[in-house]
């Protein structure tokens, strides 16, 4: 009878009750420390040491400490409630192994844009299904794709999709960013060469603008002065109001950050500043159900706003071709 009698009052309520016992020194801040009443835990703990046989603190006016056998069930105490939290942690694994899961990898001009618009509205109907946003420079969207890494891969079009299958995204329009003091800011509209006598401001990695405004700045014969790299077209615009150069950053995006920041946008000249936003899978039917629904979800959302088909770059296949998988209900 004893062990059964000893297990009927090892319950957890007890056991952290007894660790704040201890901890405290106090049988009434223990008590609240664990929002139980002062009787209920005091007949909680008398319980208990009835049950082992054996006083569990000394109990004295200036507090109570814990006897031997009190700090040998506290040891237990504390590997029993670590075990429940392992317990715990371990079940939420499995949870979050049950929900689907969706890996995207995307460019900064993505993020910045409308990829959290379309995911946070794909979600509100897919509560089921996370996604895991990543960001990365278009060639290593790519690279994330093809290596299985990723799932999904949103980047700018650079005319190869490394034999993966890409659908069209969105379109946006590259501007130079300018202080509205400064001599350009007046102008409207530029050839990239005007930029040149100007430190510019680049973003950290090897990203799609970078690849560009360099080989823009070969075949105009100068050099590409980077002043500084910034991790975020934010940044980037921070620095430009400093006064530390110019940059290149997605219309829509100025539209959000320059004007507070008294910058002016330039239009240019050059045809690659108007750029396709292109969605990428290795294959769309080898997909997951989860993925395939967001991969739908994406193209989807781009024929809705330009009201056309575009053309697959996979094999050139006509979007009446594409597999049914794709379609959205």
């Amino acid at each position: 009878m004893y062990p059964i009698s000893l297990l009927h009052h090892l319950d957890l309520t007890t056991l952290k009750l007894l660790l704040s016992i201890s901890e405290e020194g106090n049988l009434t801040r223990g008590a609240r420390r664990e929002s139980i009443a002062i009787s209920a835990a005091s007949k909680r703990l008398l319980g208990l040491e009835q049950a082992i046989g054996l006083p569990l603190f000394i109990r004295e006016s200036k507090g109570m400490t814990l006897t031997a056998a009190g700090e040998t069930l506290l040891d237990h105490a504390r590997q029993m409630l670590q075990g429940v939290q392992r317990i715990h942690l371990q079940l939420l694994e499995h949870a979050r192994q049950a929900q689907d899961c969706v890996r995207v990898a995307a460019n900064p001009s993505s993020i910045a844009q409308f990829v959290p618009d379309d995911v946070s509205q794909f979600l509100k109907t897919h509560k089921n299904i996370c996604v895991d946003l990543t960001e990365e420079s278009s060639l290593n969207v790519l690279q994330s794709v093809e290596s299985g890494s990723a799932d999904i891969g949103v980047f700018a079009d650079n005319g190869s999709a490394h034999g993966l299958y890409s659908e069209p995204y969105r379109q946006d329009r590259l501007v130079m960013v300018v202080h509205d003091k400064h001599p350009l800011a007046t102008r409207g509209r530029i050839s990239f060469e005007e930029s040149l006598d100007n430190h510019h401001i680049g973003l950290h990695g090897n990203d799609w603008i970078s690849q560009h405004t360099l080989q823009a700045s070969l075949a105009a014969g100068k050099p590409l002065n980077i002043q500084t790299q910034v991790p975020s077209f934010e940044v980037l615009c921070r620095m430009v109001q400093a006064g530390v150069g110019v940059g290149l950053i997605p219309y829509q995006v100025f539209t959000s950050l320059g004007p507070p920041k008294n910058l002016v946008s330039l239009d240019l000249h050059e045809p690659w500043a108007t750029r396709n936003l292109m969605v990428v899978v290795r294959n769309p039917r080898l997909l997951s159900p989860a993925a395939s629904k967001l991969f739908g979800h994406l193209t989807h959302a781009s024929k809705a706003q330009t009201g056309t088909l575009w053309m697959a770059h996979a094999g050139e296949r006509k979007p009446q071709d594409r597999p049914s998988l794709l379609r959205v209900s």
